[in-house]
């Protein structure tokens, strides 16, 4: 037949004629609906803790809950599962297995492979038989404990990212106090200037767009310096336009570490803060970077230079 529908009422008139459906028909509908790759694809992102794998310690492998189609089969887990691996730097295989005849799905933890690729290769892909997917590979230290997990799921549906950039404003120096604004640095990039040895603030605004739906995370953009950490935070405050500044809900963590990364040439970092409330398009959101280059535990010990801000959310 070259056209076809389903589900219909009956078995008689049009499409219904092909009922009753079987469950391999209504999984292969969910499969084509919602998959492209049936090798790797399976986790319903957004949904519980999205299956994630943990180091839940020492030898403990953890599956956390979640949704996913495994080969067009809805699974659930309601509850954090544990496996145990074994083996000294080993690597093993977390998974979801699909038994045709066992009719069922389940997580399996299987090893111990030589390497992560022996790992993967190890998929058992039967059609009509086994079938399984990754959610990750996981590699044990020398005393045999979980060391290492690597995540390998790949989404079948996810809410989509939005990301954007906010330019710098400017920043102001709390220590002398005076603003700083943009200028060209040596290497040709543009920014705004931290000076070492004060405390600064970099500041950046914007309204949360129409399709903005969650999961606000701002990460701070900076370069210049020579390696080492700065000593920072970044700090989100959202309010209504036209109402107090952090009205809706501030986010201001404790002052950290971040390592300052070389990267083709230049050095740069960026901190990375995620809101815990709720914020909705309409609002503004005041962005705030604060260094404190008078504490020694920043060892930048140099000028760095503010870019931006990238933001991400989830979108509707």
């Amino acid at each position: 037949m070259v056209e076809s529908s389903l589900p219909w009422g009956g078995i008689v008139t049009g499409d219904a004629i092909l009922a009753p459906y079987s469950d391999d028909q209504w999984s292969d509908m969910y499969r084509k609906m919602f998959i492209r790759d049936r090798t790797v694809q399976g986790v319903v992102g957004g949904y519980a803790n999205e299956l994630e794998v943990t180091d839940a310690g020492g030898t403990t492998i953890r599956v956390a809950t979640g949704i996913a189609l495994v080969d067009g089969k809805f699974y659930e887990n309601t509850v954090n599962v544990d496996n145990a691996s074994s083996g000294n730097t080993v690597y093993w295989l977390v998974g979801l297995q699909k038994d045709f005849a066992g009719q069922e799905v389940r997580i399996f933890a299987r090893g111990p492979y030589a390497s992560e690729a022996a790992a993967l290769l190890a998929l058992i892909q039967t059609d009509g038989v086994i079938w399984e997917i990754p959610l990750a590979t996981v590699l044990t230290d020398a005393a045999g404990d979980v060391d290492v997990v690597t995540d390998q799921r790949v989404w079948v549906l996810r809410p989509l990212l939005e990301t954007i950039f906010i330019p710098c404003g400017f920043v102001y120096n709390r220590t002398d106090p005076i603003n700083e604004y943009l200028e060209e640095t040596a290497i040709g990039l543009t920014g705004v200037k931290m000076q070492d040895a004060k405390n600064s603030e970099a500041h950046g605004w914007f309204i949360l767009p129409a399709n903005y739906y969650s999961d606000l995370t701002v990460k701070a953009v900076l370069f210049g310096g020579n390696g080492n950490n700065i000593y920072a935070k970044m700090v989100i405050a959202v309010g209504e336009c036209g109402g107090t500044v952090g009205s809706i809900g501030i986010i201001e963590p404790a002052f950290a570490q971040e390592a300052v990364e070389s990267n083709d040439g230049y050095h740069s970092c960026q901190m990375e803060t995620t809101i815990d409330f709720t914020a909705y398009s309409g609002n503004i959101v005041l962005l705030t970077f604060v260094r404190d280059a008078v504490d020694v535990l920043d060892t930048v010990n140099q000028d760095m230079f503010t870019i931006g801000f990238y933001v991400t959310y989830k979108v509707r």
